[in-house]
């Protein structure tokens, strides 16, 4: 039986980040750092140098910092201080970036707008929303004709329950300019909000003839739910991505290069194994994992890499060489559960032990793991454990991500139990 082992960048869109794709949220922005207010209120002005990184920020973003930080002590004009804020913002140091975006706003050959919009974010990640509003749109004001810009902000005033804020702030935007699925994103949404479901279903339509997207059917599913549309649902289920898509726009978007935190590189090393040949993929994950040795979702990726590559002794070893931290991560529990009952099958039975060991821990960690409840099944299997294997199928059913994986476990589990019941 084919495992259809963890996805990812559908579970880090759950709770930890993004997959990297051009002009939409890549994942390489996390929470900040928490600094309150009033921290970016009394810190000292624009002085040079430059204090250091507070200690929460890892020492790779702060080598990025640290970089922009001695070009302005060479050139401290609009463009090198604009530069100094962005690296500020994408590694977490918000009211740094506060601090410098304000100074850049005071120089000659400043680009205004864009510089007022990343102040703008600044302040939204500092939670100082007020700011962050009056910002971005003192910069749409200077730049109307921004519609990426436009939907962002009404996106936000839609997550702060402004349904009419977001609706004015929409319609200010041209949905063919700022892209048709990103704009819908926030448009039906905020169309079922606002009891407006004929207009969200138009939408829909519109969307469903430009071809398959899954985040275009994790939007039928809402419109078919919020319209007791049940067909629509499970026409578009199987395929729906887990979340919606967070578009993030060129003016922010652009910078995703910048952001060189944990989880920016996780992401990175995620986009590779997705988008490139694993023998390219395969150096540049390594590289990554030489900056962060310790860093257990990194050896994940690159296990993954080497296990679709059949060099599962070499994705051992990259797993083994954090095994000992006892990662938190149920996805590498569970990749080390997969690499060990595959080499066990392989013919090394003494390594069955660890992968039923490793499938208990990502399952303590997260019960709600399909792919956790498989790789215990398929170790009951090996021992000929038909009930118990039936009972993990099941509670693998329980969680799947598609009608179509539920239907799978379903019959697997059926399968145990007619292989118990034989004489």
């Amino acid at each position: 039986m084919k495992i259809h082992f963890v996805n990812v960048a559908c579970l880090l869109w759950m709770g930890m980040l993004l997959p990297v794709a051009p002009g939409c949220g890549d994942g390489s922005r996390e929470r900040s750092v928490p600094q309150s207010r009033t921290e970016a209120e009394v810190t000292p002005a624009a002085i040079l140098p430059r204090p250091n990184p507070p200690s929460g920020i890892d020492a790779v973003s702060s080598g990025i910092i640290g970089r922009r930080a001695d070009l302005l002590l060479a050139e401290p004009d609009a463009a090198t201080w604009t530069g100094y804020a962005d690296a500020c913002l994408m590694n977490l140091w918000p009211a740094e970036a506060v601090i410098a975006y304000r100074r850049a706003l005071t120089l000659p050959g400043v680009d205004v707008p864009l510089v007022r919009w990343r102040l703008a974010r600044a302040h939204q990640d500092l939670e100082a929303f007020d700011e962050a509003e009056a910002e971005a749109i003192a910069a749409l004001d200077l730049s109307p004709d921004y519609a990426a810009g436009w939907v962002e902000l009404a996106r936000r005033r839609l997550d702060n329950g402004d349904l009419e804020g977001a609706r004015a702030a929409l319609d200010r935007a041209d949905a063919e300019q700022s892209g048709l699925i990103s704009h819908a994103v926030v448009s039906i949404p905020l169309d079922l909000q606002s009891g407006r479901t004929g207009e969200a279903r138009e939408t829909l339509d519109v969307l469903l003839l430009e071809g398959p997207d899954r985040t275009v059917n994790r939007l039928a599913v809402m419109v078919g739910q919020a319209t007791n549309d049940q067909e629509l649902v499970d026409r578009h289920l199987p395929n729906a991505s887990r979340g919606l898509m967070r578009f993030e726009d060129p003016w922010i978007g652009r910078l995703a290069p910048l952001a060189r935190h944990e989880r920016a590189d996780l992401v990175r090393a995620i986009s590779m194994k997705d988008n490139l040949p694993p023998e390219k993929a395969l150096p540049l994950v390594r590289r990554m994992i030489r900056d962060r040795p310790r860093l257990p979702m990194l050896r994940v990726v690159s296990a993954g890499i080497l296990k679709d590559m059949g060099r599962l002794p070499q994705a051992r070893t990259a797993l083994d060489a954090v095994y000992d931290l006892n990662p938190p991560d149920h996805e590498f529990w569970a990749m080390d559960a997969l690499v060990h009952h595959q080499l066990a099958e392989l013919g090394d039975p003494t390594l069955m032990e660890r992968a039923r060991s490793s499938s208990d821990r990502a399952i303590e960690i997260n019960p709600r793991i399909a792919y956790g409840q498989q790789i215990r099944a398929l170790i009951h299997e090996k021992d000929s454990e038909w009930p118990q294997a039936a009972a993990a199928y099941e509670a693998a059913a329980e969680h799947a991500e598609s009608e179509e994986d539920r239907a799978r476990f379903i019959a697997e589990a059926d399968r145990c139990r007619k292989t118990e019941a034989r004489p």
